[in-house]
């Protein structure tokens, strides 16, 4: 398989998905995780920014997923998890666009749940709160506070720290597995109780 591809790509997005099956033998879970988060205040996002957090966060959902659905349907059925975010639920200053995405993903999980739960194909959103990885240290960076942000996001945790990558992980795993057969549709907040408040 490919190591680098361009998921917002038809094409490429469709040979990655058979690339795996052919890999694998079948697919039984396919989890929608690509994702960017530029710090911007919407009056000075340029559009194509905008359009690039879209597409890259939103796109590649879309075109995993219908290029999946006839595998898992083959297998006799499975789980999409689509990454959300609590900031796909409660609003986000200077992020404006990561925000609209991650509510993309949570409808579009509730939306495609109602489509395919006939057909034994379960769809949900795990919807991580602020998480210690690369990817949000990056988005600290970003926002040219680093430390402050961090803090900040911290303080809105009522357990007082940010969660860690093994502790999503476990929501993937609940979400994939068969103890959460009648569970579809539903966006999993692992959030240390962000969105609780």
């Amino acid at each position: 398989m490919r190591d680098v591809l361009d998921l917002t790509v038809s094409e490429e997005a469709k040979r990655f998905v058979e690339q795996t099956v052919r890999h694998f033998g079948r697919l039984d879970i396919v989890v929608n995780n690509a994702g960017i988060a530029p710090a911007s205040p919407v009056e000075t996002m340029e559009l194509s920014s905008w359009q690039e957090v879209l597409d890259i966060n939103v796109t590649h959902m879309f075109l995993v997923s219908k290029y999946s659905i006839p595998h898992l349907r083959k297998a006799g059925g499975g789980s999409i998890i689509n990454l959300g975010s609590t900031f796909g639920t409660v609003g986000a200053a200077g992020a404006a666009a990561y925000a609209v995405t991650k509510a993309a993903a949570i409808n579009f999980s509730k939306s495609l749940a109602v489509e395919l739960a006939k057909e034994r194909i379960r769809v949900n959103a795990l919807c991580p709160g602020g998480t210690d990885t690369p990817f949000l240290r990056e988005w600290f960076e970003a926002t040219g506070d680093p430390k402050g942000t961090e803090a900040w996001l911290i303080a809105h945790h009522p357990m007082g720290r940010l969660g860690t990558p093994l502790e999503q992980a476990y929501g993937a795993l609940f979400l994939a597995s068969d103890e959460a057969s009648f569970v579809t549709g539903h966006a999993l907040l692992v959030d240390g109780g962000y969105t609780a408040q």
